[in-house]
């Protein structure tokens, strides 16, 4: 058994709902090119912010 798999690379900002446009983006495209398995980074929402 084989899969592709592919790992998101973003730059998010403080806006999660562009984050979150830019990360449907990219899975679409990994999903396009084949990807069944893909990993988004843990801050992939939003970046910046205060820790809880």
């Amino acid at each position: 058994m084989s899969f592709k798999a592919a790992a998101l690379q973003m730059c998010s900002g403080t806006d999660p709902e562009r984050n979150a446009a830019d990360m449907v983006r990219l899975v679409r495209e990994a999903a396009g090119q084949g990807a069944s398995y893909i990993q988004t980074p843990g801050s992939s929402d939003v970046a910046g912010g205060a820790a809880a």
